[in-house]
């Protein structure tokens, strides 16, 4: 049997403490915000929005910007209007479609430029805002044809959004709803 010195256990004890004291006050914290929170007047139930749970300051203000963003390209994605939406997409840009189809920035802007829509309208969106980057998350429904295929859909999607200058999507992706 292996003996225990007479200073192993005071400094065993020492050491729980420390990191008790380090891992508790974090682990108190609360949980994450649900996922059905409104960026913008809805409280997460701890009494504050999303926004102000995340950041201080203007981050009410940075969501209101991005949900004006994204109405901006559905209403220039419904007119056909490429260079509208142009300016809104990070260089490197990638769209991950409902289909699974992959797309980059010049793919989605001839894409737009082709699409017919009678209805192309989002809803429910939500935003969340970390440190210069913006997750916004909502509905679409879109009726018309893209790729000269009919298209009747109800799909969830999740833009991500960062600052490089000016807001501008990096990333997109859609999912079918049921």
């Amino acid at each position: 049997m292996k003996r225990w010195g007479s200073l192993t256990i005071p400094i065993l004890t020492s050491g729980v403490l420390v990191l008790g004291a380090w891992v508790l006050p974090a682990w108190g914290q609360g949980e994450n915000p649900p996922a059905n929170t409104k960026a913008v007047g809805a409280t997460s139930g701890h009494g504050v929005t999303l926004v102000e749970q995340t950041y201080k300051g203007n981050e009410a203000d940075t969501a209101k910007e991005l949900i004006g963003l994204e109405n901006k390209w559905t209403e220039a994605a419904k007119k056909g209007n490429a260079d509208g939406v142009a300016p809104l997409l990070a260089d490197g840009f990638v769209a991950t479609d409902a289909d699974g189809s992959v797309h980059n920035k010049a793919q989605m802007l001839a894409r737009i430029k082709t699409d017919k829509w009678e209805t192309n309208q989002i809803s429910d969106l939500k935003v969340a805002v970390y440190n210069g980057a913006g997750v916004v998350t909502g509905t679409w429904v879109g009726k018309g044809t893209s790729d000269g295929k009919p298209v009747d859909a109800r799909e969830r999607w999740t833009d991500t959004w960062v600052t490089i200058g000016r807001w501008q999507c990096v990333a997109s992706h859609s999912s079918p709803m049921k």
